[in-house]
């Protein structure tokens, strides 16, 4: 039982950390987009 919480807490993690850094990059990226296109 205790080992599969700790397998869906680690899954949790890991998506939350892909989800955060996948948004971080896509914001940069439309920051980058934004700035050519108001250049």
């Amino acid at each position: 039982m205790m080992r599969r919480v700790l397998w869906f807490l680690a899954v949790c993690g890991v998506v939350f950390v892909a989800f955060s850094l996948k948004d971080r990059h896509d914001r940069k990226r439309r920051r980058e987009l934004w700035a050519e296109a108001t250049d």
